[in-house]
């Protein structure tokens, strides 16, 4: 089981000449949710709550939630963009000409599409009140630095990046895009969206995999379910022999399949995206003035992956771990688990924290007990995750 996800590095940058070397603005803690996306908190004008935003990569502009609009009164504008998601496509209104406060950072004159946010903060189990995607990594330089859980937000200019690292090269895209090694029943070299806001490892586009031949007809598969802009969609998740992303393999990383209606990952331009369940295994500088994307893994490298599933889509909703969806047929099906049930607890875990259930859920290692209320009534169940190994 996985939660949902939105849409959406040379060991020295080149030098240009007279430009000034970056410094840094600001430094600020994140706080890491499932698969590894990352969110900083920040404040918007005229609103006086602090904020929680995702850092996204794979978002061509920055967002807030429509709530937030509407219980601050923010003044919403006629938009001609159109939103692309893993649930559809979406015309939205925009707020125009706001500041931002990052820690002690001021961005000024900031354009945000607005969303309705309700469904990923229910995936998350926290509030999402926003995303910042190019509009805000296009005006400086980022570092996420996983290990110690902190983000640099840096001018622009020269920057010379850590040793023991490797610079990869995004190309003339807007959003960050490498050519990366995929090898399942053969070996194809295509490039793939660098996506810090997707929380799993790979996503690949269905008719990607067909046409490169890449997995076996016989391949085991899984189903399960994703979310983003514009909904919810049915995908299949299944293992990768090997990726290999600059001078760095990984093996069995666990694959996402989807039918890609909206043209979300531009095929044939892009097969998917490598998201943040990978990503976070390494500490990253983003450059995009440089198109560079740094890497230099991290502690957390020689991580092995998750693979475990029990079928159970689990979210919060008004403060309680509710099952929104079972995938028939699977571990959590098998075990009596319904939609709309409230999980109170797994095994010796009452605290009523979704990640901590999330993880319990994916350990396939053991049987797992089950404490739930099914119409006010407590009932219990066992349940035992397979790997998708």
């Amino acid at each position: 089981m996985r939660t949902g996800f939105y849409f959406f590095l040379l060991l020295l940058s080149s030098v240009t000449f007279g430009q000034k070397k970056a410094t840094i603005l600001t430094k600020l803690p994140f706080t890491r949710h499932s698969g590894g996306v990352v969110m900083i908190n920040a404040q918007l004008s005229g609103v006086p709550d602090t904020l929680t935003f995702i850092l996204d990569t794979g978002s061509g502009g920055i967002s807030i939630d429509s709530s937030l609009c509407a219980i601050n009164r923010l003044l919403l504008t006629e938009g001609d963009t159109v939103v692309l998601g893993i649930g559809g496509s979406e015309a939205i209104p925009m707020v125009l000409h706001q500041s931002l406060f990052v820690s002690s950072l001021e961005i000024k004159n900031l354009d945000f599409r607005v969303y309705n946010y309700s469904a990923l903060s229910e995936i998350y189990g926290t509030q999402i009140d926003g995303v910042l995607g190019y509009d805000f990594f296009s005006k400086y330089i980022i570092n996420i630095n996983y290990d110690d859980q902190t983000v640099e937000i840096l001018s622009k200019g020269n920057i010379k990046y850590p040793s023991g690292g490797f610079v990869l090269h995004t190309g003339n895209n807007t959003l960050p895009i490498n050519k990366t090694e995929l090898k399942g029943k053969r070996k194809i070299v295509f490039p793939l969206f660098l996506d810090t806001g997707a929380g799993l490892p790979l996503l690949l586009n269905d008719n990607f995999v067909k046409d490169s031949s890449l997995l076996n007809a016989n391949k085991k598969v899984f189903t399960t379910r994703a979310a983003g802009f514009g909904g919810k969609k049915q995908v299949l998740e299944t293992v990768i022999k090997k990726v290999k992303l600059g001078p760095y393999s990984f093996y069995n990383v666990p694959t996402f399949l989807f039918n890609d209606n909206e043209h979300i990952t531009q095929y044939p331009y892009s097969g998917g995206l490598l998201g943040s369940e990978l990503l976070q295994k390494f500490n990253i500088i983003i450059n995009y003035e440089k198109k560079e994307f740094f890497l230099k893994p991290n502690t957390q490298f020689d991580a092995p992956f998750d693979y475990g599933y029990s079928g159970a889509i689990i979210i919060v909703r008004n403060n309680k771990i509710i099952v929104e969806d079972v995938v028939e047929n699977s571990p959590a099906a098998i075990s009596g688990i319904s939609v709309g049930d409230e999980i109170i607890g797994v095994d010796n875990n009452l605290t009523g924290d979704l990640e901590a259930v999330k993880l319990l859920f994916q350990d396939y290692h053991r049987q797992h007990f089950v404490i739930i209320k099914r119409y006010g009534e407590l009932m219990s169940f066992t349940l035992k995750p397979i790997s998708i190994l």
